[in-house]
């Protein structure tokens, strides 16, 4: 999740990210990491935003594991998105485990983000020191309230989360079905190394894709031109339309 490692380079806190294989983290790569950076925090996100994948409480064991080794440091798995996930949450590795702490968010599952409430699961003294260094007025009373609420009504969520996950189920079977998927890019985003990636490993999954390149013209920043030469060294035919998207041909 990008926004652990803006808020590092915010902060002034170095920062090492473990490179993952495709759209996974090995397990052994993390362990490799801890031992050799032994980092004061290890952030795990599981599920991870953007790539969606979960980690296993096995690898979630042996990362907890390795920065035990070391003496120092804390785990903190990153839970924003558990209610959509496919493997159980860590919270059931808290027990016995003083390092290790779970976050989770309202803002996705109960749809609360304008509220910005988070909470956390953790070993009784974890929680003692971090009530010493919360700010004072984190959260305003009405916002306390208001979670209050949307607690009381969690078990309505049950079904609406089901059909979400459903929905997500129908949609990778009806794009593994299919030879070939479109691909909307943004070179602004991040220079278009996001569609490289994503066209990379649908080719490898077997998938053709079709790649269209949005048209700035009609927003006054004029013509999209990094992004054609980009894609057309990537091996696509490119063609821009004035005003909206531009269908491209396939990799030649």
């Amino acid at each position: 999740y990008t926004m652990h490692e803006l808020i590092s380079h915010a902060t002034g806190t170095g920062f090492i990210e473990v490179p993952r294989d495709g759209l996974l983290l090995p397990t052994d790569r993390i362990v490799a990491a801890v031992r050799e950076h032994r980092p004061d925090v290890l952030f795990l996100c599981s599920p991870n935003n953007p790539t969606g994948d979960s980690l296993p409480l096995s690898a979630l064991e042996a990362a907890y594991n390795a920065v035990a080794e070391t003496g120092r440091g804390m785990v903190v798995v990153d839970e924003a998105y558990a209610e959509f996930a496919s493997v159980p949450s860590a919270v059931s590795l808290i027990a016995g485990r003083p390092r290790l702490i779970v976050t989770r968010t309202m803002s996705k599952a109960f749809a609360f983000a304008g509220a910005r409430v988070g909470y956390l699961v953790a070993d009784p003294a974890v929680i003692d020191a971090l009530q010493l260094v919360r700010l004072p007025y984190h959260l305003s009373a009405l916002t306390q309230s208001a979670a209050q609420v949307a607690v009381s009504y969690a078990t309505r969520l049950t079904e609406q989360i089901r059909r979400l996950c459903d929905t997500r189920e129908q949609f990778v079977a009806a794009v593994t079905a299919r030879e070939r998927i479109a691909i909307f890019a943004d070179y602004d985003v991040d220079g278009g190394s996001s569609a490289a990636l994503l066209i990379d490993w649908l080719a490898q999954a077997g998938l053709g894709a079709t790649l269209y390149v949005p048209d700035r013209i009609d927003e006054g920043y004029g013509p999209n031109e990094p992004a054609m030469r980009m894609y057309e060294r990537m091996g696509f035919g490119v063609h821009q339309r004035r005003g909206g998207y531009a269908p491209t041909g396939g990799p030649r």
